[in-house]
Order: C-alpha cells, then sequence, then structure tokens
C-alpha cells in the first residue's frame, strides 16, 4: 500500500507555521526520500529549505518538483517568489501569472468577455484594469497606470470602495467601479498585478517617480515636535498578518520619544487604547480613517510614519512622506532580501528581525533613530 504523505504534510505544515523549521526538515526529507516524485512533498521541502537559508537545494526542489508536474501552480507561485525576493523580476513576474490558477485567487468579475491584455497599443478599444488582493497591493502597483496610458485610450478601473476617492485623482482614467457597481463593457481586462510583467519590468526599470498618489491639500501644522503615525498591526492573521504585527507593548520604548504620536491604526482594542494614552500621550481619538483618502489626509500632514507591513504604508510611500518599516525575518517579497532600502519607496526605510519573532532588534534599532527625529523627518 502507497503511503499517504497528507498526516506527514499537515504535521510539517503545523512545525512550519510554529517556527520550527529543523524539525519540519527531519520529517520532509524522511517523506522524501519515501516519495522522491512527489511535487507536494517537494514543495514543501523547498518551503522549508528557503527558511533554512539553502537557496540552492530550495531552488533544486521547486525545479523537481515544477518538471514532474509543470502545471502545479503551488510550485510555478512558490518559485516566483523566489525569484522576486533576490531581485530577479523579469523572470519573477512570469511565474508570478500562476497566482492567477491558485484557488485562493478569485476570478474577476470585471473581465466579462474582455481578453487578457498583452500590452498592445489600444486606441479604439478599451481596458479594464482591476485590483486584486490586498488594498496595499492595489496602492503599490497602480504606479504603472502612466505607463498604461502611454498605451491606451480609455482606461477603466475597479478597485475596493475604500481607494474610490483617493484614486479618483489619478490622472487618465475614465472611470471607477467597485464589485457592487456595474461594470461597463471592455475590450480588455488587466489585473494590476500582471502590468510588470507586461512591460518587463525590472528593478532598473522599476516606476520610481514619488508622489505618484495624488497629494492631499492639508493645513499646515503647528508644533515643534515631529509628528509620527504608528501602525503596529497588520490584518487577515490567517494570511501570515500575526508575523507581521508586532505588540503594541512591545513598542513602549519608543513612547518617551521627543516626538507627538499620532495614532494610524484602525480598531485598537481596550488594552491598546489604555496604551496609547498613557504611554504615548495619544489622548485625543484617532482619526476616523473611513477611506484611504482620510488616511492619506492625515499622513500628508506628518513628519514620518513608523508602520509595519499593511496598507498604510503604501500611503505614505506613494505620497513620499518618510517611512519606516519594520518587518519579519522572512519578509514578503517586496522588500527584498537583506536590504535596508526599497526601490518601491525611495522615501522607506527597513528595520528587519535578526531572529525569527524577534522585535527587539527592529525596537531599539528605531528607538535610537527616534530620539535624533527633527521636525520635518531629517535626522539630527
Amino acid at each position: 500500500m502507497a503511503l499517504d504523505p497528507t498526516p506527514v504534510l499537515t504535521q510539517a505544515d503545523a512545525l512550519f507555521n510554529q517556527g520550527d523549521y529543523q524539525g519540519a526538515r527531519r520529517l520532509l526529507d524522511d517523506l522524501a526520500e519515501q516519495r522522491p516524485a512527489d511535487p507536494a512533498v517537494l514543495r514543501g521541502l523547498a518551503l522549508v529549505l528557503i527558511r533554512l537559508d539553502e537557496p540552492k537545494r530550495a531552488f533544486a526542489a521547486l525545479q523537481k518538483a515544477i518538471g514532474l508536474a509543470p502545471n502545479d501552480a503551488e510550485a510555478h507561485f512558490t518559485l516566483a517568489t523566489f525569484y522576486l525576493s533576490r531581485g530577479n523580476y523579469r523572470q519573477g513576474f512570469v511565474e508570478y501569472e500562476w497566482r492567477l490558477s491558485l484557488p485562493k485567487c478569485v476570478a474577476p468579475r470585471y473581465a466579462g468577455e474582455a481578453a487578457f491584455w498583452d500590452g498592445r497599443p489600444l486606441e479604439r478599444e478599451s481596458l479594464m484594469l482591476h485590483c486584486e488582493q490586498g488594498l496595499g497591493d492595489a496602492m503599490q502597483f497602480i504606479r504603472f497606470l502612466p505607463q498604461v496610458r502611454e498605451r491606451v485610450k480609455t482606461i477603466h478601473l475597479a478597485c475596493h470602495p475604500g481607494l474610490v476617492r483617493l484614486f479618483s485623482g489619478l490622472e487618465g482614467l475614465a472611470g471607477i467601479v467597485t464589485e457592487k457597481q456595474e461594470v461597463p463593457r471592455c475590450d480588455f481586462h488587466c489585473p494590476l498585478l500582471s502590468l510588470p510583467r507586461i512591460f518587463g519590468t525590472t528593478l532598473e526599470t522599476l516606476p520610481r517617480t514619488i508622489p505618484y498618489l495624488p497629494i492631499p491639500a492639508v493645513p499646515q501644522t503647528e508644533g515643534t515636535r515631529p509628528r509620527v503615525g504608528l501602525v503596529w498591526r497588520a490584518g487577515a492573521p490567517n494570511a501570515g498578518g500575526r508575523y507581521r504585527s508586532a505588540p503594541l507593548r512591545e513598542l513602549l520604548p519608543w513612547a518617551e520619544a521627543p516626538v507627538e504620536w499620532i495614532n494610524l491604526q484602525k480598531d485598537a482594542d481596550a488594552e491598546e487604547r489604555a496604551l496609547l494614552r498613557s504611554a504615548f500621550r495619544i489622548t485625543e481619538e484617532g482619526p476616523a480613517l473611513r477611506d484611504f483618502q482620510e488616511t492619506a489626509e492625515v499622513v500628508q500632514g506628518l513628519d514620518l510614519v513608523i508602520s509595519v507591513d499593511t496598507s498604510p504604508l503604501h500611503v505614505a510611500g506613494g505620497l513620499g512622506t518618510p517611512l519606516w518599516i519594520p518587518l519579519p525575518r522572512w519578509a514578503d517579497w517586496r522588500w527584498l532580501a537583506e536590504r535596508t532600502d526599497s526601490p518601491w519607496y525611495p522615501t522607506a526605510t527597513l528595520f528587519r528581525q535578526e531572529r525569527d519573532r524577534d522585535w527587539s532588534g527592529p525596537v531599539r534599532e528605531i528607538g535610537l533613530q527616534l530620539q535624533e527625529l527633527r521636525k520635518g523627518g531629517s535626522h539630527s
């Protein structure tokens, strides 16, 4: 009787999520000896090897998995993130198209009968661009809109309702719709995150014009202390948000910095609100932030934003506001590897965990820099 790999894969996945990568590797190494031609085993082993900093073996496992199952979308997607996190955007974004074949990727209803746009010039035909994945992804990849405008005359955009007012200030859109509105008929469609592949984007050709989000008109703020916005928790805990989030209590060393703190975190719980009042001296309720236009208006009046990897940082980055990002040890592919800067956001500085799930390093480094922060986002 053939061995059923499911229980072992489930156990290895649990160990992986607990951070016990060596334990997961032992299970998967043993399973790979018994099932050397199982793509699921090879995929899982590759993910563990990446965490154990063995990229050559991980790459070999992924190549073998794809050789055995050329249409394995999960293996291709893992290979995409492997390439992208290492700055190989040309190959990475080609492989990234396999995300559209994953069960968790919902097929856009915006497409209708429209053909998938391949980058061809459109003089008379219309194009529907549609957002996908998270709100932050939409704000990050809307930077490609000017390149689309060079080739397409009539562009519609489908996005989350929380982005409509912010994106309404972008040039060159014939209209914006949300998931609850009637979608205009278009000849072609394209998800935003497919644009880098279409344009053959590399690290060298990545659009870096900042700001690319519409700058809101806000009154000049008074005061001598730098105004610093704070976001400590990412959403979607089942999608890795819990590893990107830093407990507010662990950020208490920042509380005595000579700055004025502004809460940009939505849905703070009672304990967090108490800490904001007692330690961070935030005595007033934070702004409502009903959509990302309101977020942009608040961010535009700040000297600095400190945000974990979640959507408000993309507002700050897209507006060109100074931005400090505490990152987990195994950060998302967009932050590349071992860099303290970001080609996506020139005003960003990255503070990476030294050890998996340990925020003490970023907290210490940011705390030191906060002591030197001056009004306007500069250092002494």
